[in-house]
């Protein structure tokens, strides 16, 4: 098929065969799928999130940016700042005040610490 395609074939040196069948490739990209998934799950879990919080009729002060930012975890950072956006992007107005609650339920507040990545 390579020649038909006009190219040359490979020529191998020591250990290059074997390097082509022995997994590696596969591990990488295995890995990599894996990788996305991740990417594509966390990203979900911070939208269903901020739908929750706005379901709840909750407050997003938790999740404000400057909080996160006093703080070493790179990934409350991350989840505060996808949380800010979606709030943004939705129109989404503050309910604290006409929900009667001095806070809301711990779950609520504790999102951007079990999804901090």
């Amino acid at each position: 098929m390579i020649k038909e395609l006009g190219g040359k074939p490979l020529e191998l040196e020591a250990k290059e065969g074997l390097a082509l069948i022995n997994g590696t490739q596969f591990m990488a990209a295995l890995g990599c799928l894996g990788l996305i998934e991740a990417e594509s799950l966390s990203k979900h879990a911070d939208i269903i999130s901020a739908i929750s919080v706005d379901a709840m009729l909750g407050t997003f002060t938790a999740f404000d940016t400057r909080i996160s930012d006093i703080r070493p975890h790179e990934g409350q950072k991350t989840v505060s700042a996808n949380m800010t956006n979606y709030v943004k992007a939705a129109g989404y107005q503050d309910h604290i005040r006409n929900a009667g609650r001095v806070q809301d339920p711990y779950s609520l507040r504790c999102i951007h610490k079990c999804t901090g990545r």
